[in-house]
């Protein structure tokens, strides 16, 4: 058994500089003696503490539920939170009226291992320290369960925990700046990690994702067994799964996304991307809708998924040029430069607009007044085939969004490329129909909770 605790530690704010005090978590493991003493003792003054087991075999955490009986000892000291059960059982409803003749006092304290709090019962002091059936039963009745928890660790001799209230949203904010300062100095850039405002919402939500029965679900070996095979068409449920999301969706959609009229023998994923080839808001929504996005990405041919990476290829590049160019920290005669660009691509025909906002040469100007993170070229080592199915995996994986390049989904690609050889694996089999690997891609989430979209709904980062 582990116990997970929190305490302050100095540390030197620079070589040789004054120390800053920096809250973090510890873990200290404890005997099966200390264990089985401290869980009876939480037993016998009725307090739940939190637990979470770890599953090995998944490598996650997860909780402890305890019914009817958390509520009715969170309710016995507690009139307060007695009365706001919507459903109480039999046994809270004598919790409603505080115990006659009791009192706690709260008390300063100079020491962790001093308790806040004395208890008087008929006038005199509740011994807090001794472990019996009349003194407990006093103690419930007064004390609330967080309360009690500090006569748990008082009788243990552990220190008292910290009962100032958890600021949720500072916290919060906390690690949010802190996760955008550790993507800038991996390389990531400011517009992407949200530091610099854009023009406008990027990374706009997606259609709700569509939902599964139970018996619809799939386990994570089945699904990738799926995503191998040759032919997923001819694989039942799944198949099933898949062609009636995209009916919902086709339906939905038609109208509002102006998509030719097909009767249902001819709609597939297939022909609505076909249809779609041109709309990239629309390609990308109905992958955001399919519950198995990665099993209908496998009935494209390589062309059409080329064609929509090349898209979005050009996208990324044009929507990195439209945000320097209103850039303050910029001079004016390189914002000048990326409008220029915009310009020449926006009143070239189409045919010519991919070269111009491709052009090395621009790029090579482009480099020298901005850092390399803002840069949106193809390195020379990444093969173009693999670089226009990498721009459309955010739109297509399901589990994107929540990956470390999920997170930061306006960012520039190649580095993500360079520095995770999953994405090179996952890349050069998707060519060969193989989109096995996409359910590998680290997220800190177990199947079964990607399987719950009620709780998980998807990511839909835009480019544009």
């Amino acid at each position: 058994m582990q116990v997970y605790s929190y305490k302050d530690y100095d540390i030197p704010a620079s070589e040789g500089g004054e120390l800053i005090s920096h809250e973090s978590g510890f873990v200290t493991a404890i005997s099966n003696e200390t264990a089985n003493e401290y869980l009876h003792t939480c037993g016998r003054m009725h307090v739940l503490p939190i637990f979470v087991i770890l599953r090995h075999h998944e490598s996650h955490f997860t909780g402890v539920q305890h019914g009817d009986l958390f509520l009715q000892w969170q309710a016995e000291g507690d009139p307060s939170y007695a009365a706001e059960i919507a459903d109480p059982p039999d046994c809270v409803h004598e919790y409603l009226t505080p115990l006659a003749d009791t009192r706690v006092n709260l008390l300063e304290t100079e020491s962790p291992h001093e308790i806040g709090f004395e208890v008087y019962s008929n006038g005199r002091i509740v011994p807090l320290r001794e472990d019996s059936e009349a003194v407990n039963t006093v103690l419930w009745r007064v004390l609330t369960m967080r309360q009690r928890l500090d006569v748990a660790h008082y009788r243990m001799g552990w220190p008292i925990l910290d009962d100032a209230e958890y600021q949720v949203e500072a916290m919060e904010q906390l690690m949010y700046t802190a996760e955008r300062r550790m993507y800038e100095a991996a390389g990531v850039d400011p517009f992407a990690t949200g530091t610099r405002a854009t023009i406008h919402d990027e990374c706009a939500s997606g259609p709700k994702r569509h939902q599964l029965t139970s018996r619809s679900r799939m386990l994570v070996a089945t699904y990738q067994e799926l995503l191998r095979t040759a032919s997923a068409d001819d694989l039942t449920p799944a198949h099933s799964i898949k062609l009636e999301a995209v009916e919902i969706w086709y339906r939905k959609e038609r109208g509002a996304r102006n998509l030719h009229r097909l009767s249902t023998a001819e709609i597939s994923v297939s022909r609505i991307v076909q249809a779609c080839q041109t709309q990239v808001e629309s390609l990308r929504g109905r992958f955001a809708y399919l519950p198995y996005p990665e099993l209908a990405a496998k009935e494209l041919e390589i062309a059409q998924l080329l064609e929509w990476g090349n898209s979005e290829d050009m996208i990324s590049k044009k929507s990195a040029l439209e945000r320097l160019a209103v850039d303050p920290s910029l001079p004016v005669d390189q914002q000048e430069y990326c409008v220029q660009w915009i310009r020449e691509a926006d009143v070239a025909p189409a045919v010519n607009e991919w070269c111009i906002l491709a052009d090395a040469t621009r790029w090579s100007r482009f480099r020298e007044f901005v850092e390399p993170e803002y840069v949106r070229v193809r390195p020379p080592q990444v093969p173009d085939v693999e670089w226009a199915i990498l721009h459309v995996l955010l739109f297509i994986i399901r589990r994107w969004g929540a990956t470390t390049m999920g997170r930061t989904p306006l960012t520039a690609l190649a580095p993500w490329y360079t520095s995770y050889p999953v994405l090179q694996i996952l890349c050069a089999e998707i060519l060969d129909g193989d989109w096995s690997a996409a359910t590998t891609l680290q997220n800190g989430l177990t199947w079964e909770e990607w399987e719950d979209t009620g709780r998980y709904p998807p990511t839909f980062p835009s480019r544009k």
